[in-house]
């Protein structure tokens, strides 16, 4: 009888480790994913404030807006970084 709980103990738990390497990785590709967009972002945040430099009678409103985007950008950025150190300590005690 205890071969029998500990057999099912055993494969229960070889099944949760299955799942939360399935997790793992699509974790992983997730903020994988999101460096990416966040990249992207920072490049539009500049793009933004250059164009924000020649928009003439819209120029402050155009540059607080790209500050603004940039500001957010930078949450995110710091966010991202936070969580991949999480998940490298986490991965490596």
């Amino acid at each position: 009888m205890d071969d029998l709980i500990r057999a099912r103990h055993s494969e229960s738990y070889l099944h949760r480790q299955g799942q939360i390497a399935t997790l793992n990785r699509r974790l992983n590709q997730m903020v994988s994913d999101t460096a990416q967009l966040v990249e992207l972002g920072s490049v539009l945040a500049r793009s933004a404030k250059i164009e924000a430099a020649y928009g003439g009678s819209f120029s402050t409103s155009l540059m607080q807006v790209s500050s603004d985007f940039e500001e957010t950008i930078g949450e995110i950025q710091h966010s991202l970084a936070s969580l991949t150190k999480q998940q490298s300590q986490e991965s490596h005690p």
